[in-house]
């Protein structure tokens, strides 16, 4: 009888189609003629399905399933919309106010000044904002960018595909890690999971909902009694957890540690509220200049592990002429460091002002008098612009948070700019010139120390260059 049943299932929706109902009222009730002509489009229904050879009983249950899907569809008052809602309402204050004695004038104005307030406080039409994109989502939009780029310069799909893989998985690596979970919310997600467990196992909802209240509750009492580390420990924590993957990888430990580093800075710039993120280290900045190579290298067609050992080799070389500072020279820095902040402190400088001072005159001292530091990459432009333009909104007294924002904005759309494999910073042109160079040198028998301060100068002596153009 299956066929039979689909034949009148159809026949119904034929006789629908051809003359549908009226509408439900406009005052929100049920029109009796709907419901009327819906009825009668169940009997014609059951008069078809008996035509057809169907028992009484069937053809009586189908009509009667048309009938209701019929009303159902057709014959139910609309879902009442806000400036409807705030039509009832001001002609209740009206009402109310005729009741109390009120003129007709007084109150219908009163009525009219009741429909604007609730239209205005209650239907804003404006659409609700965009939401902020992740972090995922922005680097999808650059890995996108990406493949689009390989494509246009003419690679073949599965290249350009291989390029999106890896920019996308360099970009959430280095800028997409959250912080550890804390305690608390580590029994919270239990309990969750627990009541899915429960209901999928067929438990009652309440009861489900509070034996996992119950299994939380004694969580956090047993297990969540030591205070809970600060947001920047706990990213710091996310981050050191893939410490041994990428070394598994084939990177070196030094680099590893880097983009651990990175992943920490980056963690407490999007996660940690009113945390100052550290600068970036010496090691991570090389980090970041060996992982622009490394996409350049992969655009222009490289082999992937050819790339990778590439950009590990432009890393251990930044390292060596860059973050590696002879100790006799770090040493004399240190202790001219030191005196600096002695004097500042002297001069009834604040402690943490003072301590900031000795910092910025070490690096000063290491950057002038003992290796050079580590060439500009385009994120790192994104990020001292990004900086300087909020320091730039406070200070002509915009609100915090609102810099924060701008700041942020104006530094992803900087980073979308870089893509995956952005044009070398002049400061990277110097450091490939230096580096083939630097090769030069130990293939005519130089000493790798003595080349590699002579690397230093001549970088040195090209920056200058890079700084009057």
């Amino acid at each position: 009888m299956r066929a039979l049943s689909l034949c009148i299932a159809s026949l119904a929706l034929g006789i629908v189609a051809a003359a549908p109902p009226a509408r439900a009222t406009v005052d929100g009730g049920q029109d009796p003629g709907c419901i009327a002509e819906c009825e009668g489009l169940g009997a014609s229904v059951f008069v078809a399905c008996r035509e057809e050879g169907g028992g009484e009983g069937e053809c009586a249950e189908i009509a009667a399933r048309e009938a209701a899907a019929c009303i159902v569809e057709h014959c139910e008052p609309p879902e009442p919309s806000c400036p409807d809602l705030c039509e009832l309402a001001a002609d209740a204050h009206r009402d109310q106010c005729l009741e109390n004695g009120g003129g007709e004038e007084d109150c219908a104005a009163l009525r009219q000044e009741k429909l604007a307030r609730c239209l205005a406080e209650e239907c804003d039409d404006d659409p609700e904002p965009e939401p902020e994109p992740t972090c995922e989502d922005r680097c999808e939009h650059r890995a996108d960018e990406a493949q689009a780029h390989c494509l246009e310069e003419g690679y073949s799909a599965d290249l350009c595909g291989q390029l999106r893989a890896e920019a996308l998985q360099m970009c959430i690596d280095a800028r997409c890690t959250a912080p550890a979970p804390s305690c608390e919310e580590t029994c919270q997600a239990d309990a969750e999971a627990q009541i899915e467990e429960c209901l999928a196992g067929g438990g009652v909802q309440e009861d489900c909902v509070a034996a996992a209240e119950a299994a939380r509750d004694a969580c956090i009492a047993e297990r969540c009694t030591e205070p809970e580390p600060t947001c920047p420990e706990r990213c710091a924590a996310e981050a050191q957890e893939k410490l041994d993957d990428c070394i598994e990888d084939g990177c070196s430990e030094e680099m590893c540690r880097a983009r651990v580093e990175e992943k920490t800075r980056h963690c407490i710039e999007e996660h940690c509220e009113g945390s100052e993120p550290p600068k970036p280290s010496c090691e991570e900045r090389c980090e970041d200049h060996a992982s622009d190579a490394l996409g350049r290298c992969l655009e222009a067609g490289g082999a992937e592990e050819e790339c990778k050992a590439a950009a590990r080799e432009v890393f251990e070389r930044c390292v060596a002429m860059h973050c590696d500072v002879p100790p006799p020279c770090e040493e004399r820095c240190d202790k001219r460091a030191a005196r600096a902040e002695r004097r500042c402190l002297k001069k009834d400088g604040g402690a943490d002002a003072c301590a900031e001072k000795r910092a910025g005159v070490r690096e000063e001292c290491v950057a002038k008098r003992c290796v050079p530091p580590p060439p500009d990459t385009c994120a790192n432009d994104c990020e001292a612009a990004a900086a300087a333009q909020r320091v730039q909104c406070v200070a002509a007294g915009g609100d915090e948070a609102a810099c924060d924002v701008e700041a942020t904005a104006a530094l992803n759309a900087c980073l979308d700019g870089c893509g995956i494999a952005p044009a070398p910073t002049c400061g990277e042109q110097c450091e490939v010139t230096v580096n083939a160079k630097y090769r030069a040198m130990l293939e005519r028998g130089a000493k790798t120390e003595r080349a590699n301060r002579k690397a230093q100068r001549l970088f040195r002596r090209c920056m200058r260059d890079c700084e009057r153009d």
